[in-house]
């Protein structure tokens, strides 16, 4: 049988492709060949770039360990042989400067300020605030949570072709796509035809995403009294919520906008309002105009919300004091 997280911590699964059994998360990638052969890289191509996808994969599962470890899912004390390859892979220059300058994953300052701390013991600013007991028995819910919300996200092929868009947002082909998508809105039909469409598709991206983010920031707006486990969740997901924002909440202010517009055509609203209502008839739910008009207030204001960096500065602030503490600096 395979071991869990909590009987041995080194055998935490560092590539994502196994993702089906959060509970059994193993180790199928040899972390010291993948340094040796990137130090290598390193040195014999000064212009080396990282692979974008294996690095990422595996600064978002250190990402996992920190927040499973904030959450009391994991040991405080992560082992010398787990704390060791982190500072090692997360300290090589090339590394560095890919997750710190250009794709903005702070969760990778994170787990490497908290792996520092542990090594000095010296970890208490990570937890602070976090004392009552029923807190703490609370948060450990949180990070099951987390993982079935990160599995659902990396699962939906629709939410990442959709994502996609923004690496790129000011592209000709991005800026298409979006007019595309925004034109899509005006008309149920054009929304209709892409759930029914089997094939992945950007309007369905846009939808689901925008679900996720609500079930997301009802998570961690829940981990109020944990503040910087609260913030660690909200950087996980910051390259999205911080790097790309005001992209994320122009694109989305103008789907809400055409949606609102639409609705209040009478004829639109309810002819629309009929087909949900009979598709529900049997769960006896019947919606409203008001109701279609509040949820899409709602989920602009969760996509403005989630967008706030005031989610950051817990770890930030955390991570910062570490750094200066033991003489970690900013890559140049």
């Amino acid at each position: 049988m395979a071991k869990t997280p909590h009987e041995n911590l080194d055998l935490f699964l560092i590539s994502s492709k196994r993702l089906d059994d959060y509970k059994d998360f193993i180790l199928n990638q040899n972390i010291d060949s993948l340094i040796l052969g990137l130090a290598e890289q390193e040195t014999d191509e000064p212009d080396y770039t990282p692979t974008i996808v294996s690095v990422t994969e595996i600064i978002q599962n250190y990402g996992l360990v920190l927040i499973g470890t904030l959450s009391g899912y994991f040991p405080e004390s992560l082992t010398e042989k787990f704390k060791d390859q982190i500072i090692r892979f997360l300290e090589i220059e090339p590394i560095r400067e890919f997750y710190s300058l250009r794709k903005k994953l702070f969760i990778g300052d994170g787990i490497l300020a908290y792996t520092i701390g542990a090594n000095n013991n010296d970890i208490k600013s990570f937890f602070s605030l976090l004392e009552d007991e029923e807190d703490k028995e609370e948060v450990q819910d949180f990070f099951n949570e987390f993982l079935v919300l990160y599995y659902g996200f990396k699962k939906d092929q629709n939410i990442k072709i959709f994502l996609k868009i923004f690496d790129f947002y000011s592209s000709l082909e991005s800026q298409a796509q979006v007019e595309k998508m925004h034109k899509a809105f005006q008309s149920h039909s054009e929304i209709e035809n892409a759930f029914n469409n089997p094939e992945p598709n950007l309007i369905v991206g846009a939808i689901n995403f925008l679900l996720f983010v609500s079930e997301l920031k009802k998570l961690i707006d829940r981990a109020f009294f944990a503040p910087v486990l609260q913030s660690t969740m909200w950087h996980f997901y910051g390259y999205y919520f911080e790097k790309n924002a005001n992209e994320i909440i122009n694109f989305y202010s103008t789907v809400f906008d055409n949606l609102t517009s639409r609705f209040n055509e009478v004829e639109s609203i309810d002819t629309f309002l009929s087909n949900l209502n009979t598709l529900h008839k049997e769960e006896n739910i019947t919606f409203g105009r008001d109701h279609i008009l509040q949820s899409i207030d709602i989920a602009r204001n969760d996509i403005v919300n989630i967008c706030d960096k005031n989610y950051s500065k817990p770890l930030t602030n955390a991570v910062e004091n570490i750094f200066e503490k033991y003489g970690v600096y900013e890559p140049a």
